[in-house]
């Protein structure tokens, strides 16, 4: 049972009900064509949902650069020519611990030079938390060339069931960038801040997507992407201009947020055959807290190549800090595969995934990128 989607994934059942309980009403299970207005409910299924009043998402009625559909590639460059991006970002508070012992090292001051294929450092993304953050810390990590990104103050959101969470919505949500801005007084710092993820991957409704509009948020890195073990393929990111064509993680938008960007969890697989979220979430070896540096190295490289690389799609390597510090083994294998792969490579860059998004509003091939120096 998967706590973050509250779903049943054990490949073997065909309910999740215990034995004795009444049979299941499969047909309640089905897709839905009407916007939810279901409050949040930790054993609601997964629900697809498709536009109702404004038609299916097309080439014709979404049109790159300004819309992309769910399940859209953003480009015709042929996939030989193109880049392969690594969204390496990390969630919750930056502590000077968490700072010392390994950010700064990795994206800071670059100790293990690490190039992107113009020449040019790698970044990553934070999305971070008021509470035990050390603004001096990510103003730094802002300062190399980093994205920073809203995980609310207190690690938490309303419901998003009611009209009445919204005052509480932008108090964690926009209330994070008003204590970063009292810390730091770096006006363009906060400026920057234009991704949000919510905590515990709890999305929450339409008025979580309210607020990231009306705070002219870019873009919500929140909505899960994690049946790959049924055959799904990876998404890129795509604009919610329509309904969104899948949540597993509900309650997501019901209605059309023109312009705002989702850029999905696409899951990887453990080692254990199972489909997890984020990074941290999946069994390496038979147990993280065990596996060895080449076991960390070999998992790294095997969700790499199997399901990733292949369509090129951006690769989520999204996780917490704490990842470093419950499995150590799992830095210094992730270090090495990175500078291994980019020795080794030309097309692999690893960017915020801001960089993502403009790339794909105005796509290059990987010489091009090269050539102009992007991402600089």
């Amino acid at each position: 049972f998967d706590m973050v989607t509250s779903l049943c994934n054990w490949p073997q059942v065909s309910t999740c009900q215990f034995e004795g309980d009444d049979p299941i009403d499969r047909s309640e299970l089905e897709p839905s064509n009407e916007p939810s207005t279901e409050t949040r409910n930790p054993t609601q299924p997964a629900n697809t949902r498709r536009p109702s009043s404004a038609g299916r998402c097309n080439s014709d009625n979404c049109q790159h650069p300004a819309c992309f559909c769910f399940g859209d590639a953003p480009t015709d460059i042929p996939v030989v020519d193109m880049p392969f991006f690594i969204m390496l970002t990390f969630d919750d508070a930056v502590t000077s611990t968490l700072y010392n012992d390994y950010y700064r090292a990795l994206v800071v001051d670059n100790d293990y030079k690490l190039f992107n294929p113009n020449g040019c450092r790698i970044k990553s993304a934070f999305y971070v938390t008021h509470q035990n953050t050390d603004y001096s810390t990510v103003k730094a990590i802002w300062d190399a060339g980093n994205e920073i990104g809203s995980h609310t103050i207190h690690h938490e959101l309303p419901q998003g069931n009611k009209e009445s969470d919204y005052p509480g919505m932008v108090a964690e949500i926009q209330g994070l960038k008003d204590e970063m801005l009292k810390a730091t007084g770096n006006k363009a710092l906060v400026d920057s801040v234009t991704g949000f993820r919510s905590p515990y991957l709890r999305v929450a409704g339409d008025v979580q997507f309210d607020v990231l509009r009306d705070f002219n948020f870019r873009y919500d890195t929140s909505i899960l992407n994690i049946n790959n073990l049924q055959g799904k393929k990876p998404h890129w990111p795509y604009t919610l201009d329509f309904l969104v064509g899948e949540c597993i993680n509900p309650p997501c938008p019901t209605k059309p947020y023109p312009g705002l960007w989702e850029v999905p969890l696409n899951g990887w697989i453990g080692d254990d055959k199972q489909g997890c979220s984020m990074v941290d979430a999946c069994v390496v070896g038979t147990s993280s807290w065990t596996a060895s540096d080449e076991q960390w190295y070999q998992f790294y490289k095997r969700n790499f190549e199997d399901y990733f690389y292949p369509l090129k799609v951006p690769m989520a390597m999204f996780t917490h800090g704490s990842l470093f510090v419950n499995y150590p083994k799992s830095y210094s294998a992730m270090t090495r595969w990175f500078r291994d792969l980019l020795e080794s490579r030309d097309d692999v860059w690893l960017v915020t995934p801001s960089q993502v998004i403009d790339w794909m509003k105005k796509p290059l091939s990987n010489k091009e990128m090269v050539e102009q120096k992007w991402g600089c």
